[in-house]
């Protein structure tokens, strides 16, 4: 038998033997949790998810185990927390603007969009500024308990188009998804045009649209923007954020130790990837400022007049409910206590 053969036969018995192992594994588990990611199961994140929450189910002692699921494995991304709520999902690795039909509340703390200058600044108010006791406090009248926000990037805007500061988006036909990134442009005069992420690179070959909200510079490199797109924009624009939330029925099963480790796994998960899409961002910029592609950050006074039309579609939010009002403070007074705001 030839090597190729029997490496093809030892991984066809590898896949055919997993669904027993996991059975096992399960079998043995005190806490058996199903657990939707916000991303098909071909990105790299939801890979890197699945292998955590398999190390956790060995560093668990066997106490755990989680089967880590693709988004749309059980329900679609605005539909977890009333999978989790009623049972059939026992937790989520998603982000809190897919639940702004809820309460505005969660898209206003799930996309802090050009609040703040960097995720540094965005990060801190959630470790300083009561960022993680306000999201559980949100999601316990849910029935879900937040373990923690796990590291997101901020996003990139390729364009078909050069965009010096904000009066270049009038009249800019822009992809975005619905909601304040939606709102914030049309703000400044462009053309928001809804579409899903599967449809953006032939809007823009095809001339649909001149410009894509869609993801950080290094999965827009991946996605192929930047063979339609000859520049790119740090806006800022788009900061989200994504979180680690598990049912509160079985969070409130767990042992104490067994809370310390999730929530000790999950900031060390966060950090891994805050260390990984850091140096990939590093790289796409070198790759694609090598590849001719023109790249820019707007200057202070564009970020000051983009944050000051944010904070006005905050404060029309912030009327929506308790919570969205609570939010909007919440972020208004970190950003003046670090002087983004007077």
């Amino acid at each position: 038998m030839t090597t190729t053969r029997r490496a093809a036969l030892a991984a066809l018995g590898a896949v055919l033997a997993a669904p027993a192992l996991l059975g096992r594994a399960q079998a043995q588990a005190r806490h058996t949790w199903r657990i939707q990611g916000y991303l098909p199961a071909s990105f790299g994140i939801q890979q890197d998810f699945a292998a955590w929450c398999a190390a956790l189910g060995e560093k668990s002692g066997g106490a755990l185990a989680i089967e880590a699921l693709p988004v749309g494995a059980v329900v679609g991304p605005t539909e977890t927390v009333d999978a989790i709520r009623n049972g059939v999902l026992s937790g989520h690795y998603s982000g809190p603007p897919y639940f702004a039909g809820k309460d505005q509340a969660f898209a206003i703390i799930g996309d802090t969009s050009a609040a703040y200058d960097d995720v540094d600044q965005r990060d801190r108010w959630w470790s300083e500024g009561g960022g993680l006791d306000f999201i559980r406090r949100l999601y316990a009248g849910y029935d879900i308990h937040c373990v923690g926000p796990v590291f997101s990037l901020a996003e990139w805007l390729p364009s078909k188009v050069p965009l010096a500061g904000v009066d270049s988006l009038a009249g800019i036909k822009i992809r975005a998804p619905q909601g304040l990134i939606s709102e914030l442009f049309a703000h400044f005069g462009a053309g928001v045009v809804v579409l899903p992420g599967t449809e953006v690179f032939n809007a823009l070959e095809t001339g649909v649209v001149d410009a894509a909200d869609w993801a950080w510079l290094d999965l827009n490199e991946k996605t192929g923007l930047h063979r339609v797109c000859p520049y790119a924009v740090f806006a800022p624009h788009s900061m989200g954020v994504t979180d680690l939330s598990i049912s509160a029925r079985e969070w409130d099963r767990l042992t104490d130790d067994l809370r310390r480790l999730i929530e000790t796994e999950t900031a060390a998960f966060s950090a891994m990837l805050r260390d990984k899409l850091n140096a990939g961002e590093a790289e796409a910029e070198a790759r694609l400022t090598a590849a001719g592609i023109t790249l820019t950050r707007w200057p202070e006074e564009e970020r000051r007049r983009i944050r000051a039309a944010q904070v006005e579609i905050w404060d029309r939010l912030a009327a929506t409910s308790a919570m969205a009002g609570e939010a909007v403070e919440s972020h208004r007074a970190f950003m003046r206590r670090i002087g983004l705001q007077t």
